[in-house]
């Protein structure tokens, strides 16, 4: 009698750790939590800058992230700094590690090698894309 008793106590033990478990909830928290997806970013300095290019650096952002999101990411993971200027609705960058943009020159982006015509925090992204900065002159 004494292990039948055994038995069915641990009978209902299993019961109440299953459904007390982690298997309700968890599908709840995981449709909460962001989804992430990895890009690839490459950034080209000026020749003369002596910063040393960065090349294929995996980053991880929220599906659905944008050109800026990316920056920032790998801003935040390797120090790097950069700046912004905000003083109009879209951010722009003005400086990436030091290299900052005069009136004949600055940073542009590049998806895929398609260059993009909208700021870098309106340009959303897909897993797999490729972000590329450069350091670009024009004329004046």
């Amino acid at each position: 009698m004494k292990k039948l008793s055994v038995l069915f106590m641990t009978m209902i033990l299993a019961v109440a750790l299953v459904s007390c478990g982690g298997g309700g909830n968890d599908g709840d928290a995981a449709q909460g939590a962001d989804e992430m997806i990895s890009v690839t970013l490459e950034i080209e300095y000026p020749d003369d800058s002596g910063v040393a290019d960065v090349e294929d650096m995996i980053v991880e952002i929220s599906k659905d992230g944008t050109v800026m999101d990316t920056l920032n990411a790998y801003s935040d993971t390797s120090g790097c700094e950069v700046v912004l200027d905000q003083s109009s609705d879209s951010p722009y960058v003005t400086s990436i590690g030091g290299v900052a943009a005069t009136d004949t020159a600055g940073w542009v982006y590049e998806v895929n090698d398609e260059q993009v015509m909208k700021s870098a925090d309106a340009c959303t992204l897909k897993a797999g894309d490729e972000v590329s900065w450069s350091f670009e002159e024009w004329a004046e």
